[in-house]
């Protein structure tokens, strides 16, 4: 749902309403850095690199991402259990659709699952922190409270895709 009445500050950005942060959010991005703070404080890297995120002009996302190191099937039409598994497993393969619902004045925006990977998952609500970092880099930080231990932060940097 994006109401216009929504305007504020969030983290040093310009007042954005809902529907004027959906539009800056409108098109292809790509997958530039997705870093991870552990509760011992150390940063790593996530093994994904590579990832879409498309947003439209009537509030629906997809997001695909993946490791584009993770092993090879030996045969492309009939992978073992094993390379089916191992290929799709959520730390090198994630992909999912929803409705993304703007909450700028707070600086989040909902993404109320539709289509998900993980059929169990179809349905769920995931927050996304936003924070414009210029015309065309936004950074997303997962909520904390879809982070699994040993994770404590999750921060997605992404560009947008030119012309």
């Amino acid at each position: 749902m994006v109401s216009l009445a929504a305007m504020t500050t969030v983290q040093g950005q310009e007042s954005l309403s809902d529907q004027e942060a959906l539009s800056r959010l409108v098109g292809v991005w790509t997958l530039v850095d997705w870093d991870e703070t552990l509760a011992d404080g150390t940063v790593r890297k996530h093994p994904v690199t590579d990832g879409r995120i498309i947003y439209t002009e009537i509030g629906e996302m997809c997001a695909v991402v993946m490791d584009p190191n993770r092993p090879h099937w030996e045969s492309v039409g009939a992978p073992t259990p094993e390379e089916a598994l191992a290929g799709t497993d959520s730390r090198v393969f994630y992909a999912y659709c929803a409705r993304a619902e703007m909450h700028a004045e707070e600086g989040y925006a909902l993404h109320h699952t539709i289509i998900d990977k993980v059929p169990n998952n179809v349905g769920a609500v995931r927050k996304r922190w936003f924070r414009f970092l210029g015309p065309d880099r936004i950074q997303l930080r997962i909520d904390e409270a879809e982070l699994r231990e040993p994770v404590v932060r999750s921060e997605l940097i992404w560009e947008r895709v030119g012309d």
